[in-house]
């Protein structure tokens, strides 16, 4: 990732010194450095532009410490996977618990909807097996109709026959009584052999039908046999892939139960490692802390002894500068003895030798007086021609400043005054709307319900745009009570009693 802009500033300043670690290529190198540049070899060795050397040594407690608070943070962040793993982890359980109850209560259901299947189906065996017996107790009583009926058919046929027979006789005997009596029985006769063929014919019929019944009803118990079956063993099955399941869930249970001992040790672990480290960093800390203040007292001995050598500087340069102007005194003093006197150096010397007692007693005050003008002169500096210029830019700046405040503070004042009739603008607004809304509800509320009372109350603050809305209702037949306290009903009908009052207000 990219460094910060005041990390990327510093970075600028700072060179990596690849080449051969020669101090007096080193030292070379870092003459030629610029104000706040540095240098920084391979090996840890840091030079800088002000005479500064760092070794490696002195950062081994910052790295140290660097790496401990590393490992710390890696620490915390394991407690707080392990801590949200844990979380996962009991989640997990609480979901197969619940996995687990509801594959137990699957397997309640189908055990009873397997009990409730071999019940039925016993039943449906018994039934088949009475119907079998009545299909068989029927096709016995069929063959004995159906014997019966071709008996009756045959008897039929004699009968026809004789029929036949009498009416020729009665043909050949028109004239006789007895011929007449004869074919009147023999008319009953068939007649009776009739209505016996009709009959037993009639019973035939039935019969079938009810064989053809006990048939469908022995076909349809058969196959809801056959689809008990197929139920049960689908039961079965299923029965036997919950039991599986029940086994892999306790499995899995078993697995995450031991999980969480595992989690409490690794917690335990990363506890111990995280105090050893915490302890590595306040020893870090401590040590970096000494090495800080030895670092400040190098830097403050090494300030102080760069004072001194620029006053050591200064004081050369002041001597040569005092000792420049007594060369250059002495040739002033020289012509000008020349001058006034016409004489040369050398003859004045001749001349005043033996007289030094008629020279003023405080020369030596006076020297010092010199002295000390000459330092005080020299501690003012060099004058600053620009002094008045900047004065003037730092006026002129102030000046500005101080108008962007007045106007920020008078763009703050116009904001504020803004925002307090805006204020002003919404409660009013605010509170006119809510009477409007509240009417609307109250009369909407009456209409759905059939009767009742319903308001609208500003609760939580004397403020409206900070105040809650509350709604209270009372249907008919109930007492004044808060939304919360209704029934889902009556709730609703409050809920759509409310949209259509605003809809009422601003449709």
């Amino acid at each position: 990732p990219e460094a910060p802009d005041p990390l990327k500033r510093r970075l600028q300043t700072v060179a990596l010194w690849k080449g051969e670690e020669d101090a007096g290529i080193l030292r070379t190198r870092q003459q030629e450095l610029a104000p706040g540049q540095k240098i920084v070899t391979s090996s840890g060795v840091l030079l800088s532009a002000e005479g500064i050397t760092g070794r490696p040594s002195e950062s081994a407690e910052e790295a140290r410490l660097l790496a401990a608070r590393n490992r710390q943070r890696a620490l915390e962040k394991a407690v707080k996977e392990a801590g949200e793993k844990e979380a996962e982890q009991a989640a997990r359980l609480q979901a197969a618990h619940e996995r687990e109850e509801q594959a137990r209560r699957k397997l309640a259901a189908l055990q009873d909807q397997r009990r409730a299947s071999q019940s039925r189906q016993e039943t449906l065996a018994a039934a088949l097996r009475q119907a079998e017996r009545e299909v068989a107790a029927a096709e016995a009583r069929l063959a004995a109709e159906r014997s019966r009926l071709a008996a009756l058919g045959e008897e039929r046929e004699q009968l026809t026959a004789r029929l036949a027979e009498l009416e020729r006789e009665h043909a050949a005997l028109t004239d006789t009584a007895a011929g007449e009596a004869a074919l009147r029985r023999a008319e009953e006769a068939v007649a009776k052999a009739r209505e016996r063929f009709e009959t037993a014919d009639g019973r035939v019929r039935m019969l079938l039908r009810e064989a053809e019944d006990l048939v469908a009803r022995r076909d349809a118990l058969a196959r809801e046999e056959t689809a008990w079956c197929e139920r049960r063993d689908n039961a079965t099955r299923r029965l036997q892939n919950l039991e599986k399941r029940a086994a892999e869930l306790a499995g899995q249970e078993a697995a995450i139960a031991r999980r969480p001992q595992e989690i409490a040790t690794r917690l335990e672990e990363l506890d111990a490692l995280l105090d050893e480290a915490e302890r590595g960093a306040r020893q870090a800390d401590d040590r970096v802390a000494e090495a800080e203040n030895a670092r400040r007292e190098a830097q403050g001995l090494l300030k102080t002894a760069q004072e001194a050598m620029a006053a050591a500087r200064e004081e050369r340069a002041r001597a040569e500068a005092d000792a420049e102007h007594a060369a250059q005194r002495l040739a002033e003093v020289v012509h000008e003895i020349e001058e006034r006197f016409s004489l040369t150096a050398a003859a004045f010397k001749e001349r005043m030798t033996g007289r030094e007692e008629e020279l003023p007693d405080d020369i030596t005050e006076l020297e010092a007086e010199l002295a000390a003008a000459r330092t005080a002169r020299e501690r003012l500096g060099a004058v600053n021609l620009r002094a008045e210029i900047e004065m003037k830019e730092l006026a002129e700046q102030q000046d500005h400043l101080v108008h962007e405040k007045a106007d920020l503070e008078a763009a703050i004042q116009r904001l504020r005054q803004g925002i307090g009739n805006l204020n002003r603008e919404g409660r009013v607004r605010l509170l006119e709307a809510f009477e409007t809304v509240n009417r609307h509800f109250a009369d909407l509320f009456a209409r759905l319900f059939e009767g009742g009372h319903a308001r609208l109350e500003l609760v939580e603050s004397d403020d409206p745009l900070e105040a809650g809305l509350e709604i209270m209702a009372r249907p008919p037949g109930k007492r004044l009570q808060s939304l919360s306290l209704l029934s889902g009903g009556e709730q609703t009908l409050t809920a759509l009693a409310l949209v259509f009052a605003v809809f009422l207000t601003n449709p």
